[in-house]
């Protein structure tokens, strides 16, 4: 999307499983819901990580709230927060919160349905509230910027329209905002704040759980929201250079939407390249635009590019015998590493060969344009880097919540 993102103000926080089973009626919680009518406020269990992406000024910026613990109808959150791609990332820390009112990502339903002005949101002043129905189209037109972040589409793909309350709130003299929330699920979808100085904004990117089916599912170590892919390889005869940063902007599920520069030098000429690709890892089929055009329509409507991403593949897939990777079908010659090499010598760029280790990372790439004489196939300088993955692994951990198994008439929360 090529949009300038901005940075978290946040606070951070650590998920704890306690054993036992925990009602969710406590408190007449149930009859709180059904009151919401339309209300589905199933989303919010243990082990439901939201993540956010967006920015500060013109510093790239994600944040992530992972739902934890239940006690006496509160439940604590774990909030992450960086710039520059998770590899700046603010302490962590944790907070409760009721989970019948409103917290840092959500408000009930309910909640959101008996608000008035002079109310607090996350201790700002609401100063302005109005519901309205929009479209997945009417909600990109009113945010700053048109792009798309799958978890919402994936809401707007359930009901094409559906009512979401707008706040505004402030500090008098300090601080003015705006957000929005779906008034079924009760999420937060977008914020923005403004200090006179710094000027911040977010939207919902990620959730591990499909809407659909009413179903949280476990994260895995693919790429998720805020990783950028750092590749960068160069010969010196002949003189050649590939440069690719990709930066993943949203995902829901198995579909990983990314922006994607590309710097290409060879004996003859250059190439920059500005593109937005989504890997649909469910059909599998990668799809691109240019990214000047990506606002203008849905990523399943881009051009079809082959079936995989260039940086990470699923690790199920370096099990195939052959896989296209930006449209060129490439066959497995090795696997230790695991190594795929190009069977076409195609008349425009393409990697010739591919490694990638077993969590489905590439690690190193050849790569020929003969159009603008790059011929990479012995390297000088290898710089291949995931930045966020080690901050997920190390420190966030994997999202993975707990299984839920509802008896007759009454709805229970098992924490493993």
């Amino acid at each position: 999307m090529g949009m300038q993102l901005f940075a978290a103000l946040g606070r951070g926080l650590v998920m704890k499983k306690i054993p036992g089973v925990f009602l969710l009626l406590f408190l007449g919680w149930g009859l709180f819901v059904k009151s919401a009518g339309a209300a589905d406020f199933r989303w919010m269990q243990t082990g439901v990580r939201l993540w956010y992406f967006g920015g500060a000024n013109t510093s790239n910026a994600e944040e992530a709230y992972l739902l934890g613990a239940v006690d006496g109808g509160n439940i604590q959150v774990t909030h992450h927060s960086a710039v520059d791609y998770w590899s700046l990332p603010n302490p962590a820390g944790v907070s409760w919160h009721p989970m019948n009112s409103q917290g840092p990502c959500w408000m009930h339903p309910q909640t959101l349905q008996n608000l008035q002005m002079g109310d607090l949101w996350q201790g700002l002043e609401v100063t302005l509230i109005t519901r309205a129905d929009y479209t997945y189209d009417s909600f990109l037109d009113a945010l700053p910027k048109r792009n798309h972040f799958l978890p919402v589409k994936a809401l707007f793909d359930l009901a094409p329209q559906r009512q979401l309350v707008r706040i505004m709130f402030m500090i008098p003299g300090t601080l003015t905002g705006t957000a929005y929330f779906d008034a079924d699920t009760g999420l937060l979808l977008y914020y923005n704040k403004s200090t006179g100085f710094v000027a911040t904004f977010f939207i919902l990117s990620e959730i591990n759980y499909n809407f659909a089916a009413g179903r949280a599912f476990a994260e895995d170590e693919g790429p998720h929201t805020g990783f950028r892919s750092y590749a960068m390889e160069n010969s010196v005869t002949p003189i050649s250079l590939v440069f690719i940063q990709s930066m993943v902007e949203t995902r829901y599920g198995n579909t990983v939407e990314l922006w994607v520069t590309t710097s290409l030098g060879g004996t003859i000429s250059t190439i920059n390249r500005d593109e937005h690709f989504c890997y649909f890892g469910d059909v599998p089929v990668l799809r691109r635009i240019d990214s000047e055009d990506a606002g203008a329509s849905l990523p399943e409507q881009w051009n079809p590019f082959g079936e995989y991403l260039f940086w990470w593949v699923p690790p199920a897939a370096l099990e195939e015998t052959a896989v296209d990777v930006y449209d060129v079908s490439m066959g497995r010659t090795a696997v230790n590493p695991y190594t795929f090499s190009a069977a076409t010598t195609p008349e425009h760029f393409h990697f010739t060969t591919l490694q990638f280790g077993d969590d489905g990372y590439m690690t190193e790439f050849f790569a020929r344009d003969p159009t603008i004489g790059l011929e990479l196939n012995v390297i000088f300088q290898n710089q291949n880097r995931v930045d966020g993955l080690d901050y997920y692994r190390n420190t966030m951990g994997t999202a993975r919540p707990a299984e839920i198994r509802p008896q007759p008439g009454v709805n229970l929360l098992l924490l493993d």
